[in-house]
Protein backbone atom coordinates (compact mmCIF):
# COMPACT_ATOMS: atom_id res chain seq x y z
CA UNK A 1 0.00 0.00 0.00
CA UNK A 2 1.28 3.36 -0.56
CA UNK A 3 1.29 5.97 2.25
CA UNK A 4 0.97 9.23 1.29
CA UNK A 5 1.24 12.31 4.20
CA UNK A 6 -0.66 15.13 2.85
CA UNK A 7 -1.62 18.59 4.10
CA UNK A 8 1.15 20.63 2.90
CA UNK A 9 -0.95 21.79 1.20
CA UNK A 10 -3.73 20.38 1.57
CA UNK A 11 -5.17 21.32 -2.26
CA UNK A 12 -1.55 19.98 -3.35
CA UNK A 13 -2.13 16.89 -1.92
CA UNK A 14 -5.50 15.97 -3.61
CA UNK A 15 -3.67 16.97 -6.96
CA UNK A 16 -1.29 14.21 -6.10
CA UNK A 17 -3.32 12.13 -5.58
CA UNK A 18 -5.53 12.86 -9.18
CA UNK A 19 -1.93 12.65 -10.93
CA UNK A 20 -1.49 9.00 -9.32
CA UNK A 21 -4.89 7.83 -10.75
CA UNK A 22 -4.10 9.49 -14.12
CA UNK A 23 -0.89 8.71 -14.22
CA UNK A 24 -2.07 4.67 -13.78
CA UNK A 25 -4.46 5.06 -16.41
CA UNK A 26 -1.85 6.70 -19.36
CA UNK A 27 0.75 3.80 -18.62
CA UNK A 28 -1.33 0.93 -17.07
CA UNK A 29 -4.39 0.86 -18.30
CA UNK A 30 -6.57 1.08 -15.37
CA UNK A 31 -10.29 0.76 -16.05
CA UNK A 32 -11.33 -0.99 -13.17
CA UNK A 33 -11.57 -0.21 -9.27
CA UNK A 34 -9.22 -3.45 -9.09
CA UNK A 35 -7.11 -1.62 -11.72
CA UNK A 36 -5.75 0.76 -9.18
CA UNK A 37 -3.02 0.59 -6.25
CA UNK A 38 -4.08 0.74 -2.48
CA UNK A 39 -3.07 4.64 -0.95
CA UNK A 40 -3.71 5.57 2.04
CA UNK A 41 -3.43 9.67 2.52
CA UNK A 42 -2.61 10.94 6.22
CA UNK A 43 -3.95 14.69 5.51
CA UNK A 44 -2.07 16.01 8.28
CA UNK A 45 -1.83 19.95 9.27
CA UNK A 46 1.43 21.04 10.35
CA UNK A 47 3.21 23.92 10.81
CA UNK A 48 3.25 26.90 8.42
CA UNK A 49 6.56 25.75 6.17
CA UNK A 50 6.08 28.26 3.78
CA UNK A 51 6.35 31.07 6.18
CA UNK A 52 8.74 29.16 8.17
CA UNK A 53 7.53 29.20 11.02
CA UNK A 54 8.13 25.37 12.26
CA UNK A 55 11.85 24.76 13.09
CA UNK A 56 13.45 21.26 12.75
CA UNK A 57 12.72 20.63 16.43
CA UNK A 58 9.18 21.43 15.74
CA UNK A 59 8.70 20.03 12.29
CA UNK A 60 10.09 16.43 12.58
CA UNK A 61 8.64 14.72 15.44
CA UNK A 62 5.26 15.71 13.44
CA UNK A 63 6.26 14.04 10.22
CA UNK A 64 7.66 11.27 12.37
CA UNK A 65 4.85 10.63 14.05
CA UNK A 66 2.38 11.18 10.68
CA UNK A 67 4.74 8.23 8.82
CA UNK A 68 4.67 5.79 12.02
CA UNK A 69 0.99 6.27 11.95
CA UNK A 70 0.99 5.08 7.92
CA UNK A 71 3.50 2.52 8.16
CA UNK A 72 0.76 1.29 11.37
CA UNK A 73 -2.10 1.30 8.87
CA UNK A 74 0.07 -0.79 6.65
CA UNK A 75 1.75 1.46 4.23
CA UNK A 76 4.33 -0.22 2.42
CA UNK A 77 6.57 2.83 1.77
CA UNK A 78 5.55 6.59 1.88
CA UNK A 79 5.94 10.03 -0.16
CA UNK A 80 5.23 13.40 0.97
CA UNK A 81 3.99 15.76 -1.86
CA UNK A 82 5.66 18.85 -0.37
CA UNK A 83 9.21 20.31 -1.41
CA UNK A 84 9.71 21.94 1.78
CA UNK A 85 9.96 19.04 3.83
CA UNK A 86 11.99 16.83 1.75
CA UNK A 87 15.44 17.91 3.83
CA UNK A 88 14.29 15.28 6.55
CA UNK A 89 13.34 12.34 3.92
CA UNK A 90 17.24 11.02 5.32
CA UNK A 91 16.09 11.05 8.88
CA UNK A 92 12.80 9.90 8.09
CA UNK A 93 13.87 6.63 5.97
CA UNK A 94 15.40 5.63 9.23
CA UNK A 95 11.86 4.33 10.46
CA UNK A 96 10.12 3.81 6.97
CA UNK A 97 10.90 3.49 3.39
CA UNK A 98 10.61 6.73 1.66
CA UNK A 99 10.84 7.98 -1.99
CA UNK A 100 12.12 11.43 -2.33
CA UNK A 101 10.91 14.66 -4.05
CA UNK A 102 14.21 15.90 -4.90
CA UNK A 103 15.77 12.43 -6.02
CA UNK A 104 13.02 11.35 -8.20
CA UNK A 105 13.04 14.79 -9.97
CA UNK A 106 16.77 14.98 -10.52
CA UNK A 107 16.43 12.03 -12.47
CA UNK A 108 13.87 14.17 -14.53
CA UNK A 109 16.21 16.77 -15.14
CA UNK A 110 18.45 13.99 -16.48
CA UNK A 111 16.12 12.86 -19.38
CA UNK A 112 15.96 16.31 -20.58
CA UNK A 113 18.96 17.21 -21.95
CA UNK A 114 18.51 21.17 -19.89
CA UNK A 115 21.91 22.15 -17.81
CA UNK A 116 20.41 25.01 -16.15
CA UNK A 117 16.80 25.20 -14.05
CA UNK A 118 15.30 27.83 -12.61
CA UNK A 119 14.03 26.91 -8.84
CA UNK A 120 10.45 28.35 -7.87
CA UNK A 121 9.62 27.04 -4.61
CA UNK A 122 9.01 28.68 -0.70
CA UNK A 123 11.83 30.13 1.05
CA UNK A 124 12.21 27.52 3.49
CA UNK A 125 13.07 24.97 0.20
CA UNK A 126 15.04 27.54 -1.86
CA UNK A 127 17.36 28.11 1.76
CA UNK A 128 17.77 24.79 2.50
CA UNK A 129 19.57 24.63 -0.78
CA UNK A 130 18.70 21.31 -1.09
CA UNK A 131 17.61 20.92 -5.15
CA UNK A 132 21.51 23.47 -5.60
CA UNK A 133 23.13 20.82 -3.52
CA UNK A 134 21.78 17.47 -5.19
CA UNK A 135 21.44 19.20 -8.93
CA UNK A 136 24.55 21.03 -8.31
CA UNK A 137 26.56 17.48 -7.66
CA UNK A 138 24.97 16.02 -10.93
CA UNK A 139 26.10 18.85 -12.97
CA UNK A 140 23.32 21.24 -13.25
CA UNK A 141 23.01 24.99 -12.81
CA UNK A 142 20.23 26.29 -10.72
CA UNK A 143 19.31 30.09 -10.99
CA UNK A 144 17.22 31.37 -7.88
CA UNK A 145 14.78 34.19 -8.08
CA UNK A 146 15.86 37.66 -6.60
CA UNK A 147 14.75 38.53 -3.14
CA UNK A 148 11.69 40.67 -4.48
CA UNK A 149 11.27 37.64 -6.86
CA UNK A 150 10.68 35.30 -3.90
CA UNK A 151 8.46 37.15 -2.13
CA UNK A 152 5.97 37.33 -5.32
CA UNK A 153 6.61 33.07 -5.35
CA UNK A 154 5.86 33.11 -1.62
CA UNK A 155 2.65 35.49 -2.32
CA UNK A 156 1.41 33.46 -5.21
CA UNK A 157 2.08 30.31 -2.94
CA UNK A 158 -0.60 31.98 -0.29
CA UNK A 159 -2.69 32.68 -3.24
CA UNK A 160 -3.12 29.08 -3.79
CA UNK A 161 -3.31 27.99 -0.74
CA UNK A 162 -6.25 30.26 -0.19
CA UNK A 163 -8.30 29.26 -2.86
CA UNK A 164 -8.23 32.47 -4.76
CA UNK A 165 -6.75 34.71 -7.47
CA UNK A 166 -5.43 31.97 -9.73
CA UNK A 167 -5.34 33.81 -12.90
CA UNK A 168 -3.02 36.12 -10.70
CA UNK A 169 -0.99 33.75 -9.17
CA UNK A 170 -0.11 32.57 -12.94
CA UNK A 171 0.65 35.69 -14.33
CA UNK A 172 3.18 36.28 -11.07
CA UNK A 173 5.05 33.12 -11.19
CA UNK A 174 5.34 33.47 -15.21
CA UNK A 175 6.84 37.72 -14.74
CA UNK A 176 9.00 35.52 -11.86
CA UNK A 177 10.33 33.17 -14.49
CA UNK A 178 11.27 36.03 -17.09
CA UNK A 179 14.40 37.29 -15.04
CA UNK A 180 15.69 33.69 -14.78
CA UNK A 181 15.09 32.87 -18.25
CA UNK A 182 17.13 35.97 -19.62
CA UNK A 183 20.50 33.97 -16.68
CA UNK A 184 20.16 31.36 -18.69
CA UNK A 185 17.72 28.96 -17.19
CA UNK A 186 15.90 26.89 -20.02
CA UNK A 187 13.38 24.98 -17.55
CA UNK A 188 11.50 25.42 -14.05
CA UNK A 189 11.71 23.23 -11.21
CA UNK A 190 8.21 23.82 -9.63
CA UNK A 191 9.88 22.64 -6.26
CA UNK A 192 6.33 23.34 -4.44
CA UNK A 193 3.45 21.11 -4.86
CA UNK A 194 0.93 24.00 -4.78
CA UNK A 195 2.40 25.62 -7.97
CA UNK A 196 1.57 23.08 -10.51
CA UNK A 197 -2.12 23.92 -9.96
CA UNK A 198 -2.03 27.28 -11.74
CA UNK A 199 1.45 26.63 -14.29
CA UNK A 200 1.68 23.73 -16.30
CA UNK A 201 3.24 25.80 -18.70
CA UNK A 202 5.56 28.64 -19.56
CA UNK A 203 6.38 29.72 -23.20
CA UNK A 204 10.04 28.35 -24.04
CA UNK A 205 10.56 26.55 -20.93
CA UNK A 206 10.43 23.33 -19.72
CA UNK A 207 8.61 22.51 -16.68
CA UNK A 208 9.67 19.93 -13.88
CA UNK A 209 6.43 18.93 -11.90
CA UNK A 210 7.07 18.08 -8.53
CA UNK A 211 3.47 17.20 -7.82
CA UNK A 212 3.39 14.82 -10.83
CA UNK A 213 6.65 13.27 -10.81
CA UNK A 214 6.43 12.04 -7.43
CA UNK A 215 3.19 10.35 -7.76
CA UNK A 216 4.20 8.53 -10.55
CA UNK A 217 7.34 7.62 -8.81
CA UNK A 218 5.04 5.96 -6.22
CA UNK A 219 3.11 3.97 -8.81
CA UNK A 220 6.10 2.53 -10.50
CA UNK A 221 7.59 1.92 -7.25
CA UNK A 222 4.74 0.20 -6.05
CA UNK A 223 3.62 -1.74 -9.07
CA UNK A 224 7.89 -2.84 -8.96
CA UNK A 225 6.95 -4.29 -5.14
Amino acid sequence: MIGVLGGMGPESTAYTYVRMIRYCQEKYGAVRDSDYPPILIYNMPILDVVGQEGSEKELLPLLAQGILKLKGAGADFCIIPCNSVQKFVPKLREDATMLSIVEETLKEAKKSGIKKWALLGTNTTVKSRIYQEAFGKAGFGIVIPSDAGQAKVTGAIMAILSGKNFGKARETLLDVLGPLKSRGAEGAILACTDLPIVLQDAEGMKLLDTADIIARAAVDYYRRS
